[in-house]
């Protein structure tokens, strides 16, 4: 059962959520409270032979802290559970230093979490924020533009050469890009951020995440293939290892870009975003001739 099928069968027996977004939407007050969760599992999103533990926390973070992006949420709060083995205390340690840096410089305070012991680490981390308008996935228009807030691949690169060559003691951009990525709040609270018309974070791979921002607005797309943005060190990488820039930038996840629909997009170009398709009436995606693979699946 692929992960969507999974979700879809979860929604119907909470009839009270609405499981299409990012993050869960709730009303108080006179905003909305902006819930997500996410969890990391040795062995599955990371191998301590060239992630370090430090990362690991980093990168827990990101994962949350990128969806309240997504949903043009500003982060309140930001709790952790972990579960180690008893003899993993400096590893935790160290995995809360870099937990707490990254909401640190994002300014998220970090306020709790629980503890157990477990036979691999895990680390399941539930983030807060407020969003006056809270984006959502299925608000798009046909017509509305699409775009990425940056250049993708990288993750995947670094992730791939680190399990070719190991971790070594400089890290180079493409290695960062997969230990330590960058949730993108900084576009989330850009003043341009009032014309997105639908959003979600690229964590998957655009290839697995466009269809599902189709799905949710019961739209297709038009992709313009010339026009995806690839990361630098991902071409580099790419073209050294024989492998098709293009494909590593569609299938790549972890890269936590944001990709938005727009009716108005040019002041997003003018900040620094990147148009590379559009929204279409007709179910399906047109990748324009070429077939990306399916972006990471946790079921596939």
């Amino acid at each position: 059962m692929r992960e969507v099928d999974l979700i879809k069968r979860f929604a119907s027996l909470f009839p009270a959520a609405d499981l299409s977004d990012d993050a869960a939407i709730i009303p108080f007050s006179d905003t909305n409270l902006i819930l997500t969760m996410d969890m990391l599992l040795e062995g599955i999103h990371f191998d301590r032979r060239w992630c370090d533990a430090y990362s690991i926390g980093w990168k827990a973070a990101t994962a949350s802290l990128s969806d309240l992006a997504a949903m043009r949420a500003k982060p309140l709060a930001l709790g952790w559970s972990v579960g180690i083995r008893p003899d993993d205390t400096e590893w935790t340690l160290e995995a809360a230093r870099g937990l707490a840096d990254c909401c640190a410089r994002f300014g998220c305070p970090v306020v709790g979490g629980d503890t157990n012991r477990s036979d691999c680490a895990a680390i399941d981390v539930v983030a807060l924020g407020t969003s006056d308008h809270p984006s959502r996935r299925s608000t798009a228009q046909a017509g509305d533009a699409l775009l990425v807030s940056g250049p993708l691949g990288a993750s995947l690169t670094g992730l791939l050469d680190l399990r070719k060559h190991g971790r070594t003691a400089s890290l180079t951009p493409i290695h960062e890009a997969h230990l330590r990525p960058i949730p993108r709040l900084d576009f989330a609270r850009h003043e341009t951020a009032v014309h997105w018309s639908a959003a979600m974070d690229i964590s998957d791979g655009l290839s697995a995440d466009l269809p599902k921002l189709c799905a949710a607005s019961g739209l297709g797309a038009q992709v313009e293939p010339e026009s995806v943005p690839v990361h630098p060190g991902a071409k580099e990488y790419a073209l050294q290892n024989d492998l098709d820039p293009l494909m590593i930038a569609l299938q790549g996840g972890e890269d936590y870009e944001l990709l938005v629909a727009s009716s108005n997009p040019d002041p997003l170009i003018a900040a620094g975003w990147i148009r590379i398709g559009q929204l279409t009436s007709d179910h399906g995606i047109d990748w324009g001739g070429v077939n990306p693979p399916e972006g990471y699946d946790h079921f596939g």
